[in-house]
């Protein structure tokens, strides 16, 4: 048995890791475990709850954010988009971070899954289009 493997067996008898560390599983380096409030709680299932689908249900309600804001009548009915904003290619996005889309902008070949012509007109960004989401829900509600 090597100095170094033996010095590390007489640590770990003597002094116990806390057991607030983990070992890595890849390199069995040791680690200390996040805190509870750094990890994020993970979703059971990608199952949309009874409220999103009820919130789905009145996104799709209102017009299309790009439409309204190049001035254009919207032509087909609306669609829910999930924002990719903030979100690796691998991960999903809430249910409830959500914009309302016409067929166009959303899957046509100038929307957001397409070449985004219409958005590059537009200017918009998906942040952009749901801070005016927000704020024409807020001018219908009265608040501003």
């Amino acid at each position: 048995m090597s100095s170094i493997a033996a010095s590390k067996t007489q640590q770990s008898k003597v002094c116990p890791r806390p057991s607030s560390w983990v070992a890595c599983s890849a390199s069995g380096d040791i680690h200390a475990k996040p805190a509870p409030s750094q990890v994020l709680p993970k979703r059971a299932s990608t199952a949309k709850t009874t409220a999103e689908c009820e919130y789905h249900a009145v996104i799709a309600a209102r017009p299309c954010v790009i439409c309204n804001a190049l001035g254009m009548q919207q032509e087909t009915p609306t669609s829910v988009h999930h924002m990719r904003s903030g979100a690796g290619l691998s991960q999903r996005s809430s249910h409830f971070l959500v914009l309302p889309l016409c067929y166009e902008h959303h899957q046509g070949k100038s929307g957001i899954h397409g070449n985004r012509s219409a958005w590059r007109l537009a200017k918009l960004e998906e942040m952009d289009c749901l801070a005016l989401m927000i704020e024409q829900n807020l001018l219908e509600q009265g608040y501003v």
